[in-house]
């Protein structure tokens, strides 16, 4: 073999070697972790695709419902354990990833994501109001729900408490204690959803009645004539919750002595323990020494 024929073969095995490695390259790329490795997106030094990867195990883990590919990979002994909620969700550079998983097709994975942007306080950012304002007109009123609580807790002035009303005002959706719940955290820094709450402290479920009593202690004095009206509701669950939230404001609750005093003498035991600790927490001075009538 001439020399300058040893010399083509060379450079043919070069480009042949070339073209492998670029064709194993091109291969490669096509999967998410390498090309973001290389490329970006990254979050924290890693691909996104591994943080979304992250999320979904996570949600898996609490939904108690996996799919295929990850009871498969148990399956193989490859099983992974998922992060701590706070070291996975509470991270600015997370924000990106959760937008875009929020748009997810699984309304029960969207409702997941939404509500971290409520539960870690990293997330609260103002890049989040769009997309999360987008979701109050989900098709899954569960995600609507969550949307509302992240876009308050990001934004106390977004006035979306009338999405938890129409929920609330229609007697036949299934979502109506999720939606007082909700609307009782809304209640806490806007005015307009305190006093759209307090209208359910008459509603015909006793459940919705019951939540709004649990939750106004945390309004100080404002609650009060609310609780003391939930004092004398005719379910006793309602009456056992608003005495609990008396008893919790302390001397707040000052105005409400004269009701707790008639709750003394309640056929229910538990009232009558219930009003005596409201008492004593009201002026533990004057109460403190008092017996509950029959114990």
């Amino acid at each position: 073999m001439s020399r300058s024929q040893r010399r083509l073969l060379s450079s043919n095995n070069m480009l042949g070697a070339i073209g492998l490695a670029a064709l194993l390259f091109g291969l490669a790329m096509l999967h998410p972790y390498p090309r973001q490795s290389l490329f970006g997106p990254t979050i924290r030094g890693k691909p996104w695709c591994s943080w979304e990867y992250e999320v979904r195990i996570y949600f898996n883990d609490v939904a108690n419902e996996k799919p295929f590919w990850l009871k498969s990979m148990e399956w193989l002994r490859f099983k992974h354990e998922p992060m701590e909620p706070n070291d996975l969700f509470n991270h600015a550079e997370m924000t990106p990833l959760l937008l875009h998983l929020a748009n997810d097709p699984d309304p029960i994975f969207r409702r997941f994501v939404v509500s971290q942007f409520y539960w870690h306080a990293n997330l609260n950012n103002q890049s989040a109001l769009p997309v999360l304002q987008a979701r109050l007109n989900d098709p899954d009123l569960g995600c609507r729900i969550e949307a509302t609580m992240a876009l308050a807790t990001i934004e106390p002035k977004e006035r979306v408490h009338p999405v938890l009303v129409q929920m609330l005002d229609d007697p036949k959706s299934r979502h109506r204690y999720e939606a007082i719940r909700a609307l009782t955290y809304l209640a806490g820094f806007q005015a307009e959803a305190f006093d759209a709450m307090l209208l359910y402290t008459k509603d015909p479920d006793s459940n919705v009645r019951t939540e709004v009593m649990m939750e106004l202690f945390r309004y100080g004095k404002r609650g009060v004539p609310s609780l003391i009206l939930g004092v004398q509701d005719p379910d006793v669950v309602v009456r056992r919750a608003a005495l609990s939230s008396l008893t919790d404001l302390g001397a707040d609750a000052r105005d409400a002595v004269p009701i707790l005093e008639r709750c003394l003498n309640d056929p229910d035991p538990t009232i009558r323990i219930l009003a005596a600790s409201a008492l004593t927490a009201i002026d533990p001075e004057r109460f403190g020494h008092w017996k509950v009538k029959g114990d």
